[in-house]
């Protein structure tokens, strides 16, 4: 039970600073449905649907979270720090390294570490969100 709860938590940490691939997401979530799907029996019984587990408890979920929209929020922590945290040093690294005195959504073209890239293609859902 334990190895199946921390499967939740173990691709958190690594979804801070890299894009995960789609069928690494759909893996992910594939696994998290067979565990309330099924548990520890064999027989698989399907009583809720996903998108009603994963909707927020005040609506009647259980909020379990789907690993695509997760990767993108918890990327867009970093973009927050980027444009408001000018005091960190990781922060001013980037900063100086990837966009220098241009504005971060300027910045699109230019490939780096795996952390600037998933970086960047979160900044393409956040435009999509913007326009």
């Amino acid at each position: 039970m334990l190895a199946n709860s921390m499967l939740g938590l173990l691709p958190s940490y690594d979804m801070q600073v890299v894009w995960y691939p789609q069928y690494i997401c759909e893996f992910i979530d594939r696994c998290i449905r067979g565990f309330i799907w099924r548990g520890n029996n064999s027989r698989r019984v399907h009583l809720v649907n996903w998108d009603v587990i994963t909707e927020p408890k005040e609506g009647g979920g259980l909020r379990v979270r789907v690993a695509r929209n997760h990767n993108i929020n918890i990327l867009g922590k970093l973009v927050w720090d980027l444009l408001h945290l000018n005091n960190q040093l990781w922060v001013s690294l980037l900063r100086d390294k990837y966009f220098l005195d241009e504005n971060l959504f300027m910045a699109e073209g230019r490939k780096g570490s795996m952390t600037w890239n998933a970086i960047m293609k979160v900044m393409k859902h956040f435009q999509e969100g913007l326009e």
